[in-house]
Order: structure tokens, then C-alpha cells, then sequence
């Protein structure tokens, strides 16, 4: 036996030194393969061997055998035979709980993290409520995916184990726990119900939405800014599950009610969340043949581009009020066009934002201007780089905003002569019909006037 112990020993020896900064950076891969094979031929037997070589901090060099219990672990999951990977594990976990130092425990749980399933599952269970412990086996459980044994240790954990318990519900987003969580976000501990609120808002708990805003309104400055931080994340997580009512009722509430300087940036989020609801795609990047009528217009790199003579590209559906939202960027005229009645003749039936390049002194020409009748405010275009334009067409109402500001604010019933714009002073266009009398809705379209244009992130929202 005193043989079969030393040169066991010897064989973990045979492993590469580490260098002067304390790293297995020198490696033979094919050497230490074998070595690791020859540990997992000796079973049980040499895989507890090599467990009972390891040894706490400043108790000994255990720097060999720490490696090889790595790569043994690695090697079981390689050889894809399940069988073989819940022996290793269960032989591994079967060496927790008693008198080995809690470092090495630690050590022998991140192991189990790499080759651990469902049959460890119980015994890391039982590790979630020590205090030294539970972050290691609270890590292997999330891999392994065990929501049960974190549900289950819930209600015996204190302190730091408790608190580790709950963060990592909200990783795994497990529903069934929704209830013990929402209870922990009365707990007496700040950072209990901090964490509580974080892993409801991560699973996208609708039934939390009033006991997170609840939460939102503390006085304290941290746990506000935490616990609002937790609602736009629900809201976020609610949106994209397709729950917009919740979702709305949280951006509402926030945006209402954070008034200070010190959390504009509450209100901002909470407005750009609103923006987003109710949105429909038009093209992001993919194919043109849900949304577009055939044209001789391009994908290149999943923006929207036009060719030689490649004329207009019409939407297949028409829009009447609506907000449209889109980035472009040219080398010279193009045209946003939208309430087109007759694609035939866009000009005349339908309502043109001009895109072009930066002009010194705006006309109706210009970039952002409502084509020939309505020139933009200021200049706010940039050249050689995309721009962010937003156009809102509510009935006889026409805003636009270029670049994060308003260049465009036009009533439609103002137009009421046929080619003359309002004034003072009057001046004329080209228009057969007065533009109060175009239709208020038609295809969206985009115009290649000869000069390179490239539109993208184009999005719709019906008003």
C-alpha cells in the first residue's frame, strides 16, 4: 500500500512546476493528458487520494495536485459518457460536509461547477447555508441550473448566505420563487431587499411592479437609486416578453414623478422606454420583402442603399398618423417621402423630407425641410456621418426632429393655396394641390436623386 501511495505521489509530481510567478505557464499538453488518465484509471480510490493532497493556504504546496483534480475534471466532461462524469462527481461531492478545511471544500466545489449535474444537486444544496461555502456552490448550482435546492435553502439562510441565495434566483430567473423573493423585499436588511428587488426585476416579474415603485419611493438615496434602477429593468424585461401595459405603467410612474435635477436621467430613460413602445419594424437590417415593394434598392451590410437609377423604394402598407424613426447618410439629395397617395407621383401626392447635405443658410431645399414648402429652423445636419431624424404626422400636425432637435413644426392647414406657401411673405411651389388637401395618409418611400444615400434602423409607430 506504502508503494501504491508513493508512487501515486510520484505521478502527481510528474506534473510541470510551476514558474517564479507561481504559474503552470511551461505545459507538455500530451504529458499531462497521460497523467490525468492514469489518475482516472484508479477510480474512486486515487480520485479521493488526490482530494486528500489538497491542503488549505499556507499549509503546504498542494499547487500539483490542486492542477490535477482540474484536469481530471476536464477529462470527464470530454469523454462524453455520463456515466463516467456523475461517478467522478458524486465521489467528489461525497467529500463535503465533514472535517476537510474549507478552503479545500471550496476548491473541490469549483470542480464541481466544471463536471457537476443533478445528482450533486442536493449536496450543494446543503452547502448554500454555510457562510464560507455558499458562493462556490451557489456558482456550481447556477451552472448545473438547480433552482430547487436554492428555493428550498431560502427559508434557513441568514446573512451572507441568504443574501447569496436571492441574488442567484434572479440569475437562474426562476419564477416558482417570485413569492419568497417579494417577501425578502420587506426584510429588515437594506441589501436583502435591494437584491430581492434586482432578482425580481431580472425575471420579469409582472406581479412586482407595484411593490418595486413602492420600493422606488425610498428616501434614502442609495436604496432609491437602486430599487429605480430595478424598475427600468423590469420594464425592460417586460417589454421584451410582450408586456407592454406593466411596462407603460412603470415608465409613467417614473417619469412623473422624478422631478429633480439629480434624476433627469430617470426621466429620460423613463421616456425613451415610452418611445419604444408600440413600435413596428420596417427594415433593421435584414430582408426588404416583408415590409417594401420591389425596387432596384440594396442590403449592404444591413443598411439600406440605393443603386445606379434605382429610382424609389415604396412600402407595401400605408400609413396615415404615425411616428417614424430612422438614421441616414448621404452624399447628396435624397428624399423621405410619406402620405403618398399615387407612387406614380410622389411629388404631388404625397408630403417630402428633404435629405441633402449641410447647407450654410436653410432653405426649402435643405436637409430636414418639408420640400418646397417649409424650410427647417436650423441646421442640424451632419455630413459624412449617420443622422437621427424622427417625423411625427398627426392629422394636419408635422414635427420633425433632426439630430436630437426640433427643426420642423408645420400645420398643414396653413397651406391652403394651391403653389403659393403662406407668408409673409408669400412665396411659391410647386404644387397642383394645396397641401391641406393631400391625402393625411399613403406609402412611405425613400428617393435616389443620383447621389450615394444609406438609410437604417427604420422603425414605425402608428399614432
Amino acid at each position: 500500500m506504502a508503494r501504491r501511495s508513493s508512487a501515486f505521489a510520484k505521478l502527481i509530481d510528474s506534473l510541470p512546476d510551476p514558474d517564479e510567478r507561481g504559474r503552470l505557464s511551461n505545459i507538455d499538453k500530451q504529458a499531462v493528458d497521460n497523467v490525468t488518465a492514469q489518475i482516472h484509471e484508479g477510480g474512486r480510490r486515487r480520485l479521493i487520494s488526490l482530494v486528500d493532497m489538497l491542503v488549505e493556504p499556507g499549509a503546504g504546496d498542494d499547487v500539483k495536485a490542486r492542477y490535477a483534480l482540474h484536469c481530471l475534471a476536464v477529462h470527464v466532461c470530454k469523454l462524453d459518457n455520463d456515466r463516467t462524469r456523475r461517478a467522478f462527481a458524486t465521489t467528489l461531492a461525497s467529500q463535503l460536509g465533514g472535517d476537510r478545511p474549507k478552503a479545500v471544500q471550496k476548491y473541490v466545489i469549483e470542480q464541481l461547477q466544471v463536471a457537476g449535474g443533478k445528482e450533486v444537486a442536493a449536496t450543494l444544496g446543503r452547502m448554500l447555508l454555510d457562510e464560507q461555502l455558499c458562493e462556490p456552490a451557489a456558482q456550481a448550482l447556477t451552472a448545473i441550473g438547480d433552482a430547487e435546492q436554492f428555493r428550498n435553502a431560502l427559508p434557513k439562510a441568514s446573512g451572507k448566505a441568504r443574501l447569496t441565495i436571492i441574488q442567484n434566483l434572479g440569475v437562474l430567473g426562476d419564477a416558482a420563487s417570485a413569492g419568497q423573493l417579494k417577501t425578502a423585499l420587506g426584510d429588515e436588511d437594506r441589501e436583502i431587499r435591494l437584491v430581492a428587488g434586482w432578482a425580481l426585476a431580472n425575471m420579469g416579474d409582472s406581479g412586482s411592479v407595484d411593490l418595486l415603485l413602492r420600493a422606488a419611493e425610498a428616501e434614502e438615496t442609495y436604496e432609491r437609486l437602486k430599487a429605480t434602477n430595478a424598475c427600468l429593468l423590469l420594464a425592460e424585461k417586460l417589454l421584451a416578453a410582450g408586456r407592454k401595459e406593466p411596462a407603460v405603467k412603470i415608465y409613467e410612474r417614473l417619469r412623473d414623478t422624478r422631478n429633480g435635477s439629480d434624476e433627469a436621467y430617470v426621466r429620460i430613460a423613463a421616456n425613451a422606454g415610452l418611445a419604444t413602445v408600440g413600435w413596428e419594424v420596417l427594415f433593421d437590417g435584414s430582408d426588404l420583402d416583408d415590409n417594401w415593394q420591389k425596387s432596384r434598392w440594396v442590403v449592404k451590410d444591413r443598411v439600406l442603399t440605393n443603386t445606379r437609377k434605382a429610382g424609389m423604394i415604396w412600402s407595401k402598407e400605408r400609413f396615415g398618423d404615425f411616428v417614424l424613426d430612422l438614421e441616414f447618410k448621404t452624399e447628396g439629395n435624397s428624399g423621405i417621402f410619406f402620405r403618398t397617395d399615387n407612387t406614380k407621383n410622389p411629388v404631388q401626392t404625397g408630403i417630402e423630407i428633404q435629405v441633402n447635405k449641410r447647407v450654410a443658410n436653410p432653405t426649402t431645399h435643405s436637409c430636414g425641410a418639408v420640400y418646397d414648402a417649409l424650410a427647417p429652423s436650423k441646421e442640424m445636419t451632419k455630413d459624412g456621418q449617420w443622422n437621427h431624424i424622427t417625423i411625427t404626422a398627426r392629422d394636419n400636425e408635422i414635427d420633425i426632429v433632426l439630430n436630437g432637435e426640433q427643426i420642423i413644426d408645420m400645420d398643414l392647414n396653413e397651406w391652403t393655396e394651391a403653389g403659393w406657401n403662406p407668408g409673409p411673405p408669400r412665396k411659391k411651389n410647386k404644387f397642383k394641390t394645396a397641401l391641406k388637401d393631400f391625402k393625411r395618409e399613403g406609402h412611405i418611400g425613400f428617393q435616389d436623386h443620383g447621389a450615394n444615400v444609406w438609410y437604417r434602423n427604420v422603425r414605425i409607430k402608428r399614432l
